[in-house]
């Protein structure tokens, strides 16, 4: 299932994407918008992928270049999390 919040850049309440993968644990969780440097670690606690964008472009606005050093940043905090859940 892909999930959004409620525009480009905004991640759904956490608390209702929770709800959702308890309710249908059996299909994989995608979320579709909103995940950012600073929500990626709880997010993925839940979801099972990602859609990323306008978190890694310049500026985070949806149609600007990749940033490269916001998408290293995105993929640093995302290591971090798998890091911690291994430990």
């Amino acid at each position: 299932m892909l999930i959004g919040g409620p525009r480009a850049g905004l991640a759904p309440e956490e608390a209702h994407f929770r709800k959702i993968k308890e309710k249908f644990p059996e299909f994989p969780l995608i979320l579709g918008s909103g995940a950012n440097k600073n929500n990626i670690a709880d997010l993925l606690a839940c979801a099972d992928g990602v859609i990323v964008g306008t978190t890694i472009k310049k500026q985070a606005y949806l149609y600007n270049e990749i940033d490269y050093e916001r998408a290293k940043e995105f993929m640093d905090a995302v290591h971090k999390y798998h890091e911690n859940v291994r430990d």
